[in-house]
C-alpha cells in the first residue's frame, strides 16, 4: 500500500470478515493494521521521519492515512459478521485471560530460550540487531523506517510473550533486516 496507495485497501475489511470467520486471531492482523498506521500517520505529519523512509516512496497523503484510521475499527468489527456475532470479539480476550489456557497450552507459553526453539528466535534477534547496526553504519545512518520500527517492536513483545507470534515477528522483522 506504500507504494501504490488505491482505494482497493478496502477490501482488506473483506480480509477480515473471512479471517474472523476462520480464527479469532483476525485481532492480531487489525493490531499489526493499527500499528502500521500509527507509523504512517507519524511520518504523514513529522517530515523529518518520513526522511527516514529508505524505500525511496513518498509518505502517505493525510486522506490516505485517514482511510486507513477507518478501516482499523471496521475491522476490528469484522467479528461480528460470524456466527459467534459479538462473542467473537471477546473470545480472543477470554483465551489471553484464562489460566487454564495459558498454563496447559504449550503455543500460548513464553518462549524458552533453554530450548532449540528458543535459540533459534534469540539467534534472529541477535541478527536483526547485527544486521540493522551494519546497514545503517554502511548507509551513514543511523535510523530506520519509523512503520517498520513499530510493528517490529510490537511483534517482538508479542513474540517474547508468546510462541505462537514468533513466525509474525520474523515476517515483521525481515524489512528491518533488509533495509527495505
Amino acid at each position: 500500500h506504500r507504494r501504490n496507495p488505491t482505494p482497493r485497501i478496502w477490501w482488506l475489511l473483506a480480509g477480515f470478515v473471512v479471517w474472523a470467520n476462520l480464527h479469532s486471531g483476525y485481532l492480531v492482523g487489525v493490531g499489526l493494521l493499527a500499528v502500521f498506521t500509527l507509523g504512517e500517520a507519524l511520518q504523514t505529519a513529522l517530515p523529518r521521519m518520513a526522511a527516514l523512509r529508505q524505500d525511496g516512496v513518498a509518505a502517505l497523503t493525510r486522506a490516505e492515512v485517514r482511510r486507513l484510521w477507518a478501516i482499523v475499527p471496521l475491522g476490528f468489527l469484522a467479528g461480528i459478521l460470524t456466527p459467534a456475532t459479538y462473542r467473537t470479539l471477546f473470545f480472543a480476550f477470554g483465551t489471553l485471560s484464562s489460566s487454564s489456557i495459558q498454563s496447559f497450552i504449550t503455543e500460548w507459553f513464553s518462549p524458552d530460550f533453554h530450548q532449540v526453539q528458543g535459540k533459534a528466535l534469540l539467534l534472529c534477534i541477535l541478527v536483526l540487531v547485527a544486521g540493522l547496526l551494519a546497514t545503517r553504519r554502511a548507509a551513514g545512518s543511523a535510523a530506520s523506517d519509523p512503520t517498520f520500527v513499530l510493528l517490529g517492536a510490537a511483534t517482538l513483545a508479542l513474540a517474547l510473550t508468546s510462541q505462537r507470534h514468533v513466525p509474525i515477528f520474523a515476517a515483521a522483522a525481515a524489512p528491518l533486516l533488509g533495509g527495505a
